[in-house]
């Protein structure tokens, strides 16, 4: 872009990212920029690590290549790659979209971040995996 100054759109100028910093208000303010761009807010999504509600999560996946009479097993894993998972639900018979409540046992609680691995079998053993980008707080 011709012209385009980043800094002039982080308030205050030289900052760049909120990294190590708390962020209690976000605000989006495109009337006070003064150059002549025009916004489009296409999505906006704000996330924490999640915290149990009642002991218990509610973990939702969708299989995007859903063939009936899939199996997923559901798995807690310490690193972001879903590396060594250690396994917490099978579910039979899944749908595209899935949903279940899990009750964090004693054994979990207070251990700290925790993935989630959800690996998929279809009936005729094709395997699929996807971990989750945010971490769970146990």
């Amino acid at each position: 872009l011709t012209g385009f100054t980043p800094n002039r759109l982080v308030e205050g100028g030289a900052t760049q990212g909120w990294a190590g910093q708390q962020i209690d208000v976000i605000r989006f303010d495109p009337h006070e920029d003064i150059g002549s761009r025009r916004f489009t807010v296409d999505s906006v999504t704000l996330a924490d690590d999640e915290r149990p509600s009642n002991g218990s999560y509610e973990i939702s996946f969708r299989d995007r290549a859903f063939k009936s009479r899939s199996t997923a097993e559901v798995s807690l894993s310490r690193s972001p790659d879903g590396a060594n998972p250690q396994p917490i639900e099978t579910i039979t018979d899944i749908s595209r979209k899935t949903d279940f409540e899990w009750t964090v046992p004693a054994a979990y609680e207070g251990t700290g971040d925790w993935y989630v691995v959800v690996e998929i079998t279809d009936k005729r053993g094709a395997v699929g995996t996807a971990v989750s980008t945010g971490a769970l707080q146990l």
